[in-house]
């Protein structure tokens, strides 16, 4: 199964769609209860990546990680507990998605 952290955002939700409709189990966490109806057909896991402990059961029978990390104070810190999760949860692959940075007239 495969793990979307940060999944009611863009990119996760774009990820959990796109895994649904290929068929792929999908845990979904994200921290917006009223947003699961935009995740149908994921497992839905309330928790917020900003805190990592939230996050402890979301990793049973995880294989494969897509992290959208959060942009906050400290956010080396954050994300690291939550690589580290994996790694305890013997996650096997790890997607980590980052835009910080960009600028938003750099679109094609």
């Amino acid at each position: 199964m495969i793990l979307v952290v940060g999944a009611s955002g863009p990119s996760g939700r774009a990820v959990v769609q796109q895994l649904v409709a290929r068929g792929v189990p999908v845990r979904a966490v994200t921290r917006h209860p009223g947003r699961a109806g935009e995740l149908a057909g994921a497992e839905i896991y309330i928790g917020d990546s900003s805190q990592p402990d939230s996050l402890d059961g979301a990793f049973d029978g995880i294989s494969k990680l897509y992290f959208v990390p959060p942009t906050l104070p400290r956010w080396d810190i954050v994300q690291t507990r939550i690589i580290q999760q994996a790694q305890r949860a013997g996650v096997d692959h790890v997607v980590r998605i980052s835009a910080l940075g960009t600028h938003p007239e750099a679109r094609r």
